[in-house]
Parts: structure tokens; C-alpha cells; sequence
């Protein structure tokens, strides 16, 4: 079954909190060696966020689940999706059991502008507001990176849909915990899909945006292409006309896209007009696919189990569009925070709980029974037996091609 998502333009709830992953990056000098080149990164500008209302010890008389995600800038097409799937995971545990101890859980959202120093700014007022028990998102790895030593710093336990880069893991964060398999996983799943049949690529040309999301994926995809034997040059795009101009030619067998939102799309436009037939591959960020294009993923489509289709049509009579990806990973987030919190309120008997209470809580997730399959946490805060995915837009859908399980 295919997959239609379109941005949505409608928003059911008051602002929303997160920062994303794009910077325009520099151009850099195609490389063809199997090790990917430094990078340099974007400095960006802090903007204003609402202060919270502090929560005095003792009680609690409030219970708020953010939802971190972009209601603006390059991602809001990604961002605008997951906050629905948010509010309805939250819309639905207070109608099933009318709140906790009297409480309705309330959720948070703030519009982090496609910033990640906008999303460690937002992180700092979460943190002061003891009512906020936890965190769905950051939807962007660079937004995680950037808030993850805030919130781990007040023990704020976080479940990001998507966010896909190793150093989240490997960063030794106690409140970390992701539904998404790491850039490693996806790199090397995109370089062997392209290497093997029915493609049996021995070029590719490989191009990224000089932000920290997309030059991860493309030096994954780079290292396990060069360990491949493919021949692999890479370029950092200053314009779309530009990379699609040094890729012509090159006369690769295939170009992978690591750039993220409406510059991926706008590339691969202006590469199927310099070469129709080239094979192209982008990352589950991007907007604007071209037919035919596949798409390299850290998780399964939404409608990968009967469970998940028949969410997918629920979403879609809601708010009048289908779901997004990630949509349905940031929905199940939703779901163990809430879950997470109960279970601190049963374990201590009260509402006298903190946010280490219910951190303790998502990191012992196991079998959770998650849309698309059984979500258990290892010790890192990862999915236990995450798979990544290559899927090919056909159709105005996204469908299926193959998966790729982690090593046994």
C-alpha cells in the first residue's frame, strides 16, 4: 500500500517547540576517496521563546507533554504532521482514561523555527517548568544535539520520532531515547541498495548541505560505498544549480541527496533536467521527490502493519490529510511518555513525581506494542532490532522497497 503525504496547513494546537536540521552550507571540492571530508557548520541566532509557568514543589497541579517539532522553516512539512500525531496520542489516553488522578495531560508546543539554537533556548525553558514531564522529539538530529545536554541536565526524558544521528547515542545521555535507527544504519543501507541488484552502481556522486543532519548521512553512505568499491565523489551544494551542474558531468551511476526539505527537491528537480534518466536516492527528509526517486529511511511507513493503516485513515479523517513520515513514530512517542508518566504516579502514589520519575519510566519501555511493531529500549536509549528502509515515490506515494534488518 502506498503512502500520500502532502505539508499540511492545519494546526490544532497553540505554538510548537523544536528546531531543525538544515544550514546552507559552503560548496565544497567533489572528493572520490572512500573518507569523507570535514565540514563546517552554520553559526546560528537565538530567538525569543515564551517563558514557562513555574510549578512549586509538592503536587503536581499540572501534567504538559511537549512536542517538539517545526511549524516553520525547511521541515514544517515533517513538523506540522508529527505535532497532530502528537496531540491525537494525547487526545486519545485523555478520553480513554480521563487524565491521571484528575489531571489532564496537556501538551506543549512551540515553534522552534527550523534553529537548533532556537530548540536548546526552548530546552531551557522546559526544563524550568517542572509541569513538563517529558518530550516528544526533537524531530531533527541537529535539534536534538543541540537540546539533549539541557534536558539531560534536569532529567528530562525525551523520545525523538527521527532524530538519526550516532553521536545521540553515543553521547552517553540518561534522558535520550529515539524510535529511529542511526545514520550509520541508513548510510550503509542506501550504498548497498544502490551497489546491489537491480542497480549494481559503480559511481555515485554524493552531495549534502554542510549542516550537521546531512553531512552525517552523506559520510555514512560514503564510508560504506568506499568499503563497497564504489567510486564516490562528493560535493557540499551552495545551489541546486550549482551541484546539478558539477554532477552532469560526472556521469555517475546514481546521485544519493543527503540535503534535507525543499533544497533536496529543488536539486533533484534541476538533475533530472541536465539528465532525465540519472537514478536518484535521497534521505526520508526530503521534500519534493521526483517520480521514481527512492528514499534511503531510519523508519517503516506508516502503514506498514493493519495497525498502522488503520491509525493512518484515523489521521487522515482528523485532520484532513494523511500522515506524514514520522508521523506515526511521533505518535508512539507520545504514547510511552504518557504511559511513562502513569507509571511514575502509580509507582510513588501521588503526583509528587519529577521528571527523573518518569525518565526511569521510558528507559524500562519493553515490548511496548508501538503502530508498526514491539518498541524496546536498550540500555543507550535505541530500539532494540531497528531496521532500516528504502522506499521509491511512485505515484504521488511512497512505497516500500526493501529492508534492511541490523546484523543478527
Amino acid at each position: 500500500m502506498g503512502r500520500r503525504w502532502f505539508p499540511s496547513t492545519r494546526l490544532l494546537l497553540p505554538a510548537l517547540l523544536l528546531a531543525s536540521c538544515s544550514a546552507p552550507g559552503v560548496a565544497q571540492p567533489a572528493t572520490s576517496s572512500g573518507a569523507p571530508p570535514p565540514r563546517a557548520t552554520a553559526t546560528l541566532e537565538f530567538t525569543p521563546t515564551p517563558r514557562p509557568t513555574p510549578t512549586p514543589s509538592g503536587p503536581l497541579t499540572e501534567i504538559k507533554l511537549a512536542c517538539l517539532g517545526p511549524q516553520s522553516g525547511d521541515l514544517a512539512f515533517l513538523g506540522k504532521p508529527s505535532l497532530q500525531a502528537c496531540q491525537m496520542a494525547v487526545d486519545d489516553f485523555n478520553a480513554r482514561i480521563g487524565g491521571i488522578d484528575g489531571l489532564k495531560v496537556q501538551p506543549v508546543a512551540v515553534d522552534g523555527e527550523a534553529q537548533p539554537a532556537v530548540a536548546r533556548e526552548q530546552a531551557v525553558q522546559l526544563a524550568a517548568d517542572r509541569a513538563v514531564l517529558g518530550v516528544v522529539g526533537p524531530l531533527a538530529s541537529s535539534a536534538a544535539l543541540a537540546a539533549a545536554p539541557v534536558l539531560d541536565a534536569a532529567h528530562v526524558g525525551f523520545v525523538s520520532q527521527s532524530a538519526s544521528l550516532p553521536k545521540i547515542s553515543d553521547s552517553g545521555w540518561k534522558t535520550a531515547h529515539r524510535l529511529a535507527a542511526g545514520d550509520d544504519a541508513v548510510g550503509a543501507a542506501a550504498a548497498v541498495f544502490l551497489f546491489g541488484q537491480p542497480v549494481y552502481a559503480k559511481h555515485a556522486f554524493v552531495v549534502d548541505a554542510g549542516d550537521p543532519d546531512s553531512v552525517s548521512l552523506a559520510d555514512e553512505f560514503q564510508k560504506r560505498a568506499g568499503a563497497l568499491g564504489m567510486k564516490v565523489q562528493r560535493a557540499t551544494a551552495a545551489s541546486p544549480a550549482d551541484a546539478a551542474a558539477a554532477i552532469a558531468p560526472a556521469k555517475p551511476d546514481a546521485v544519493f541527496i543527503a540535503s534535507e526539505g525543499p533544497q533536496c527537491g529543488a536539486l533533484a528537480g534541476a538533475i533530472r533536467q541536465q539528465a532525465p534518466t540519472l537514478l536518484l536516492m535521497a534521505g526520508m527528509a526530503c521534500e519534493g521527490l521526483a517520480e521514481g526517486m527512492f528514499v534511503a529511511s531510519p523508519v517503516a511507513g506508516w502503514d506498514a502493519t493493519p495497525a498502522g493503516q488503520a491509525w493512518g485513515k484515523e489521521f487522515a479523517a482528523r485532520f484532513d490529510a494523511p500522515p506524514a513520515p514520522f508521523s506515526a513514530q511521533a505518535y508512539d512517542a507520545a504514547r510511552i511518555v504518557l504511559q511513562a508518566i502513569q507509571g511514575a504516579v502509580a509507582a510513588k502514589g501521588s503526583l509528587e513525581i519529577h521528571p527523573a520519575d518518569v525518565n526511569a519510566q521510558i528507559g524500562r519501555t519493553s515490548a511496548f506494542a508501538g503502530l508498526l511493531g514491539p518498541i524496546t529500549f536498550d540500555t543507550r536509549g535505541d530500539v532494540q532490532k531497528a531496521s532500516a528502509y528504502v522506499d521509491r515515490w511512485s505515484g504521488g506515494a511512497l512505497k516500500q522497497v526493501r529492508a534492511f534488518p541490523p546484523p543478527a
